[in-house]
């Protein structure tokens, strides 16, 4: 997951890694919960959230489809 999303984020993705995996109440029994933190940056300039979200909206369609995964809320 992860190198496919640096793919489609381009080189101001600098940084992915899972800091949270969470089982048990509320998840059912043959899924677990995964959190992410991604880090954006540049060396040119500030980004803006502008910039950012189509990157995390594609990285988020990618995850459904490759791994039939869902967005908790």
């Amino acid at each position: 997951m992860q190198k496919q999303s640096k793919k489609l984020a381009g080189n101001n993705l600098k940084e992915i890694e899972v800091f949270d995996v969470y089982e048990g109440k509320g998840i059912d029994e043959s899924k677990k919960s995964l959190a992410y933190s991604l880090t954006f940056s540049s060396n040119d300039k500030t980004l803006t959230d502008e910039e950012i979200n189509p990157l995390l909206d594609k990285i988020v369609e990618n995850v459904k489809k490759e791994y039939n995964a869902e967005l908790r809320s």
